[in-house]
Order: C-alpha cells, then sequence, then structure tokens
C-alpha cells in the first residue's frame, strides 16, 4: 500500500484479502507510511490498517440468523465477525445500520454492544422530471417490488398474493438478477399482471419509486431495508413486512403484513392501493419519517463516532 497526495492506493487488495483470510483466517494486515488515522471499511471485509482505527459497517446477519437466505457461508461469516470484533477491541468500532442489526450482531455473532454504533444510513434521491416511466407503465397505475429478486425478498409470496388480491394493477419487480435465483425468476413470469424490470438506472429507479401506486417491501430479513425510506421520501405509500427491522425503519409510517399469510397481505394489498384516506395517512407519516435518515443527520453521527475515535488516541 502506498499514499499519493492523500489517496491510499492498493492493487488487487481485496482478492488477495479474501484468499488470504481463506487460508490464514485472520484479516490481512496493510500498512502505508505517515501519519495514522481513521479507515472506515463500507463492508465486513477481510483487512486492517495497522496502526490505524479501522471501522467496519455490517449491514446484517442474515448468513448466520437465517442462511437459508443468504449465499454467504455461515462458518466463514462467523469467522470474519469474529475477527473483526476482535480488531476493533483495539481501537477502532463497528457500525451498523438499525436497532434490529446492532440486536442480531450482540445475539448471533456474540459482539459486546458497547462496540456497536448505530448510524442508519443516508437517503437521497431526486427526482428528475425528464426520466419516463417505461413503456407500458402510467403513473399511480402499478405497485412496486423494488430490490434484487431473490429467496430473501419473497418475491413468489408477494406475487401470489398479488394474484388473491384481484387488483387491476400490474406487480413490478424492479430490481437486479442474482445468480442462482433463475427458478425464482421462472416462476414470476408464470403470475398474470407481472412485470419484471431489471438493468435499470439509478433516475428509472427513482422515477418508478415516486411515481408507484405504492410500494411492497415484503422481505423475510433485512438489516435496514432501504427502499421503504426512498419510497417514503418521494410520497409513495409503503406496505411493509412486519419484520423487526422494516418496522423499525417504518417508524409508524407503513402499513406492515405479515410476509407468511398470504391471504392478509392480499387484503391489504387492496387496502393500499384502494383506501384513499389511508394512502394520505401513510403519504404524511412518510414524509415525516424520512426526515429521521437525512444525509446531514447520517454525517453527523459518523462524525460524532470519529471525533471519539480521535479523542481516544490522543
Amino acid at each position: 500500500m502506498a499514499t499519493d497526495k492523500g489517496v491510499i492506493i492498493g492493487n488487487d487488495v481485496f482478492r488477495l484479502a479474501i484468499s488470504w483470510f481463506d487460508v490464514h483466517r485472520r484479516l490481512l494486515p496493510l500498512y502505508v507510511d505517515g501519519p495514522v488515522g481513521i479507515i472506515h471499511w463500507s463492508h465486513p471485509v477481510p483487512l486492517r490498517l495497522v496502526g490505524w482505527k479501522n471501522v467496519y459497517t455490517i449491514h446484517d446477519t442474515i448468513p448466520l440468523s437465517s442462511p437459508e437466505l443468504s449465499r454467504i457461508p455461515m462458518s466463514r461469516y462467523r469467522r470474519l465477525l469474529a475477527s473483526i470484533d476482535k480488531e476493533t477491541k483495539r481501537g477502532g468500532a463497528i457500525t451498523t445500520v438499525s436497532e434490529a442489526a446492532k440486536a442480531d450482531l450482540v445475539d448471533q455473532a456474540n459482539i459486546d454492544p458497547a462496540q456497536i454504533e448505530v448510524t442508519g444510513q443516508s437517503v437521497l434521491r431526486a427526482l428528475s422530471d425528464d426520466t419516463p416511466l417505461p413503456d407500458g407503465l402510467r403513473a399511480d397505475g402499478y405497485v412496486l417490488a423494488c430490490g434484487s429478486v431473490e429467496a430473501r425478498k419473497n418475491c413468489l409470496r408477494l406475487a401470489e398474493a398479488h394474484r388473491r388480491s384481484g387488483i387491476s394493477l400490474p406487480l413490478v419487480f424492479a430490481g437486479p438478477a442474482v445468480g442462482g435465483q433463475e427458478d425464482i425468476e421462472r416462476q414470476l413470469t408464470q403470475y398474470p399482471n407481472v412485470i419484471r424490470l431489471s438493468d435499470l438506472t439509478e433516475p428509472q429507479m427513482t422515477t418508478l419509486l415516486a411515481r408507484a401506486n405504492s410500494l411492497a417491501m415484503m422481505s423475510l430479513a433485512e438489516g435496514f431495508g432501504l427502499p421503504v425510506i426512498e419510497a417514503m421520501a418521494l410520497g409513495t405509500p409503503v406496505l411493509g413486512s412486519s419484520i423487526s427491522a422494516i418496522m423499525e425503519v417504518a417508524g409508524g409510517a407503513a402499513l406492515l403484513a405479515s410476509p407468511y399469510d398470504i391471504d392478509l397481505l392480499s387484503r391489504d394489498l387492496v387496502r393500499i392501493t384502494s383506501d384513499e384516506a389511508l394512502r394520505a395517512k401513510l403519504t404524511a407519516a412518510g414524509f415525516s419519517n424520512a426526515e429521521r435518515f437525512t444525509p446531514q443527520i447520517f454525517a453527523d453521527k459518523l462524525s460524532s463516532l470519529y471525533r471519539r475515535l480521535i479523542a481516544e488516541t490522543c
């Protein structure tokens, strides 16, 4: 590792770190010249900058709590979190995105809660009026399911609930395909009035979120559930899964439903698409709730953490 005008430069570091961790079962140590500082890894990567304050963001413990919903091997993820925990006890920290995620880190990975800072996430989506909807869609004329198509997102139960609901609005699944989940993709094509969109640009996704009749996010496991807040910030009513992370992030501003009860979910799809009083209430509450996740609030939380770590060094 080398520095160039304050920028740390390394070649092929992440591939090397993965190989190192698989062989040695510990974080790859990196060294740089010059004064030490804080390095914030935005994911639980098997790396540490020697002599620096290492901060790691861990979004969830799904490979441990729900291994059937994750492609990451449970044993490897457990070793990685244990290595990160050991490193941060030397003077760094762990950040995560919700109190629910923090509780999971404590329960599933046995991490000291004092080492974990909940920062939330920053939400900033700006609507561009010149970005059209995809062909065949009209404003307020579809229900949106936003995110990768995989088992964790509960796509097939949502599609079946949509079919049983009898609503005329199409259900749009917008997000990337995931390797190994081809069977889910295939089954979605068998449902009537379901539209699949992938390879979308950020402006296109923002337009889809803003123009949707409602967002349906019925995940089985999440650390945060970013589309919930993104939709609220754009004025779109949200039907959310009643799992702990989404309940926390939604802050009482979403209609919540069990992700497992298809019949109840179908009734709630009818409610959120047709009950104008409910929709107006959710929209107003959503705007207010989204104010908890502004970039400034997120930056203030990180700045407070960094100042504390610097003070501990002095």
